[in-house]
């Protein structure tokens, strides 16, 4: 049995300070650079549609004077090209693509929405699923340009790093738990209760839990970005080990945890933003790897929500 712990010390001090509380993009951007990590799971959108993708009025729309997309690479890089990490983040080059007239168009579902009940790519009302899927793109398209990553189910140049994407309302929907957002220590809860049943025991810093259980970036309606991002780190967690199905189409990804043995299942201030957990474990070897999960909440401000990181140090039976 592994076991890692998840401490408040490092990256994760920031949960427990009051300023600064965030991150910027280029930030985090550099710290997945300068420190690569093995597993990054992100609760975004990694792309849109096909049938934009290869439409050229979709294209022509924001500028793009070289026909249609036609794939996610191009996607990626024309976004990271527009958009610049700078703060306030300015989304104005892409504003054809919030036209009201052309909603039917333009928030249609990948595959992959469909399949785990996720919102389209561009909607950009309510939790602004528009600006998560743009400035993630962002960040993907540089982190693939770094020559450290792939990112899936793209491919890219790392043979060592790799982004995934990861639903936590799914993955939490599979263990039983809906309306999570208002339940984040059940959430947490069932969350490493998977890993236990996967035989991965987490020795996690209560004041972590106590912070993921408490943070609350919603108004009226609860929207507690530290559980998802716990959600999405254990998501990560699990399948850097192997111990979840990894299914694809053209243009998205997820990750079913249903095949954990044993186990039933498939934020500017405050910040609506990327929620970051980092684990890093020690093999036998004394080698280290890394695993990131992210919940993603954004805005108009580059400064991004990054509850905690995990250090993980010890192997055991």
């Amino acid at each position: 049995m592994r076991r890692y712990r998840i401490e408040a010390t490092g990256l994760n001090e920031r949960l427990l300070a009051t300023d600064p509380l965030g991150w910027s993009a280029a930030e985090l951007l550099d710290e997945l650079l300068t420190r690569p990590v093995h597993v990054v799971g992100f609760d975004f959108p990694f792309s849109v549609p096909e049938a934009l993708l290869w439409d050229q009025d979709f294209a022509c729309d924001v500028g793009e004077r070289f026909g249609p997309f036609r794939g996610w690479r191009r996607f990626s890089s024309f976004v990271a090209q527009t958009l610049k990490l700078t703060d306030p983040l300015d989304f104005g080059p892409f504003e054809a693509w919030r036209s009201r007239d052309d909603r039917a168009r333009l928030w249609t579902k990948r595959a992959t929405n469909v399949a785990a009940r996720g919102q389209p790519p561009l909607k950009d009302k309510f939790q602004s699923v528009f600006q998560m899927t743009l400035l993630g793109n962002a960040l993907l398209s540089r982190m693939w340009d770094s020559k450290r990553y792939r990112v899936m189910p793209f491919g890219g140049p790392s043979e060592e790093n790799e982004a995934i994407e990861v639903y936590p309302a799914a993955t939490l929907r599979c263990m039983g738990l809906t309306s999570y957002k208002s339940r984040p220590e059940e959430a947490i809860r069932l969350a490493i209760g998977a890993c236990r049943a996967a035989g991965v025991m987490l020795d996690v810093d209560l004041r972590v839990i106590a912070f993921c259980c408490r943070y609350d970036s919603g108004g009226r309606t609860p929207d507690h970005d530290g559980a998802d991002a716990f959600v999405a780190l254990c998501t990560a967690i699990l399948y850097r080990d192997g111990h979840v199905e990894w299914r694809s189409t053209a243009t998205g990804c997820r990750f079913d945890p249903r095949e954990l043995s044993g186990c039933p299942t498939s934020t500017s201030r405050p910040m609506r933003r990327l929620a970051r957990c980092q684990r890093r474990f020690r093999d036998e070897a004394g080698g280290d790897e890394d695993v990131s999960g992210h919940g993603m909440r954004s805005s108009n401000f580059a400064r991004w929500f990054c509850p905690y990181s995990t250090r993980a140090a010890s192997w055991g039976r």
